[in-house]
This record gives C-alpha cells, sequence and structure tokens, in this order.
C-alpha cells in the first residue's frame, strides 16, 4: 500500500461505517461492496506475500480510488437526505404561501406612466418577489436549524426580508395609483401638522425621491406609532425601513419603475407620479393606522389605577 492511499482508505473506512450504522442508507443497498472486493485484492494481510503486477496494481489502484470516492459521495448525499428529512419532521409549522394580489387599475389609464412598464414592474417585480417570497418560506420549513451552516441561515433570512418588504412595498406603490385628486380629509390635515403644509410637504417627499434618481430605493410617507405623526422616510433598498412605522404612501425609485418610459430622467417620472396619487387609498390606510394607535392607547390608560 503507498503512503498516499492512507488518507483516502481512512475516508473509505469512515464512509463504510457511517453507511453501515444507518438504517435508511442501508436500505438503499450498499454502494461499497464494489471497493470492499478492490480492498481485498489491494490491501493483502501481512502476512500474504502475494504481488500483483505494476499494470493490475496501476488499474485496480485506479478503480479502487473511484470506487472509494463514489462510496462516499453517496453516502454524504444520503446523508445529507436524512438530515434534510430529519429537519421536515422537527420543523414546527409550513409556511403558508402568499398569493399576488391583482393589479388595482387598468395600466392603459395611468397618465405618465405607460403599460408596459406598469405590467412588467407588477409580473417581474412585484410578483416574482411573490413567489420568491414563498420558495424562501418552503425553503425555511426544511432547514434543520440546529445544524444549518451560519451563512445559510443569514442568507435565507435576509432573503426573506428582502422579498417580503418588496411584496409589502409593491403592494401600497400599485394601491396608491390612479388618482389626481388632491389630499384631503383627516390625512390632509395631518399632512399639514406635521409639516407645516401639504406644499412643503410635496416638495419634500418630491425632492426625496428625485435625489434617489440613478440609484435605488423607495420614498415612503409612513406613520410613526411611536412619535404618533407622519414622517417622509429614505429607503435605499427594501430592507430600510422605519422601525414600527406604517406605510401609507410609497414612490418606487428603483430603475424598472421608469427607465423604459425616461431614461435617465428620473425627475420626469416623480413629478409624473406625484400627479398620478390614489389618494383615498393613503386617507384610508392613515385613518386605520392612527385609529389603531389611539385605540391602543385608551385600552392602555384605561388599565392605569
Amino acid at each position: 500500500m503507498e503512503m498516499r492511499d492512507r488518507p483516502l482508505l481512512a475516508l473509505y473506512a469512515t464512509a463504510v461505517r457511517f453507511f453501515r450504522q444507518h438504517p435508511v442508507l442501508r436500505a438503499c443497498g450498499d454502494p461499497s461492496r464494489r471497493a470492499m472486493n478492490l480492498h481485498r485484492r489491494l490491501l493483502p494481510s501481512l502476512g500474504n506475500q502475494h504481488v500483483e503486477s505494476p499494470m493490475t496494481m496501476t488499474t485496480e489502484r485506479r478503480n479502487f480510488l473511484k470506487a472509494v470516492s463514489a462510496a462516499a459521495a453517496s453516502t454524504a448525499v444520503l446523508a445529507g437526505t436524512q438530515a434534510l428529512a430529519q429537519g421536515n419532521l422537527q420543523a414546527a409549522a409550513k409556511a403558508m404561501p402568499y398569493q399576488a394580489k391583482p393589479m388595482p387599475f387598468d395600466p392603459k389609464t395611468i397618465t405618465g406612466i405607460s403599460e408596459k412598464v406598469l405590467v412588467s414592474h407588477y409580473e417581474n417585480n412585484y410578483v416574482g418577489a411573490v413567489k420568491r417570497l414563498n420558495a424562501i418560506g418552503t425553503q425555511l420549513a426544511e432547514l434543520d436549524f440546529a445544524k444549518a451552516p451560519n451563512f445559510v441561515i443569514n442568507g435565507l433570512k435576509r432573503e426573506e426580508l428582502v422579498a417580503s418588504n418588496s411584496m409589502i412595498l409593491h403592494e401600497i406603490y400599485f394601491d396608491g395609483l390612479g388618482g389626481g385628486a388632491r389630499a384631503s380629509g383627516p390625512l390632509a390635515d395631518a399632512i399639514a401638522r406635521d409639516f407645516g403644509s401639504v406644499a412643503r410637504w410635496r416638495s419634500e417627499f418630491a425632492a426625496m425621491g428625485k435625489a434617489e434618481g440613478g440609484g435605488s430605493g423607495w420614498v415612503i410617507l409612513a406613520y410613526s406609532p411611536r412619535d404618533k405623526r407622519l414622517v417622509n422616510q429614505w429607503a435605499a433598498d427594501h430592507t430600510t425601513t422605519l422601525a414600527g412605522g406604517r406605510p401609507v404612501l410609497v414612490l418606487d425609485m428603483y430603475e424598472h419603475a421608469y427607465h423604459m418610459d425616461y431614461g435617465a430622467a428620473a425627475a420626469r417620472y416623480v413629478d409624473v407620479y406625484m400627479e398620478a396619487i390614489r389618494w383615498d387609498n393613503a386617507a384610508k390606510l392613515y385613518e386605520h393606522y392612527s385609529g389603531e394607535i389611539q385605540s391602543a392607547g385608551g385600552s392602555a390608560r384605561s388599565r392605569v389605577p
């Protein structure tokens, strides 16, 4: 036996022991049988003086190494399958699949944003995010967290956050398109209270969008339960959100939202968006979120003796 074969023989012996100790693997058949036969021919006992010819040794050694590699690979794959099966049994619950919401308007009716852009945006970016989130949820449900490497856990959880926020923000973006009227009612009053005037809010929100032109991200009018006020929130990507914030109106500044229509002229797209806002949807969200916080505050106060 050559010294260089010792590590491979140790791997072979470990693979065979592991295989024989696991009923699930044994039921799949023993892929090491051929290697065992070659092992007997290549490794005679210390008292056996039988010598193979150099040609036979070279050929048999090559076959032996192939068999050892096959046995080790088969064992590793089957062991991974067994670990995945154990993870499935340990999974607390299966993730419920998300369903994409239908486009809330006729894409031919949005002034200044083409049907081509809106349909592509909806199908590729929004529906794509929903499908990606479901796929990630399936992988997480099958993952054995106690055994998974850190980079796998970090990667999946980060992508879950990206897909979740992309789904949510795109839904609010599309729900907020298709209007043309001005803000009114409690939402307009709240904007004037928190920004000084609706005109000042508009100037700030649009300027933030134009400042992101050529890059990517979102501009979000959000209600802050902590401060009980509206804020314009900057977001560099899908993971940048105000902690606890409730999005009321969002402007998508990723290039997929405007580049086919306006190229690098992101400012023109922002101006068009500001005229296409469907304010009744934003007003409904604001009244829901602000009323929710007021109700919770009232309940909390009523419990104080």
